[in-house]
């Protein structure tokens, strides 16, 4: 496949990445499960290697 272009399904398999970082930029309760899970298993980390 050419370089620039990405299957459907690779396409999907990222949507949770956008949902997360849309979810922690307006996310506003202060202990909110999926924002303390995603920084427990280091998904700041987990972006920088993508």
């Amino acid at each position: 496949m050419p370089i620039g272009f990405i299957e459907t399904e690779e396409i999907e398999d990222e949507s949770w990445i956008r949902d997360l970082i849309q979810h922690i930029l307006s996310c506003l309760v202060v202990d909110c499960d999926r924002c303390s899970s995603a920084a427990e298993n280091n998904f700041l980390g987990f972006l920088k290697t993508r």
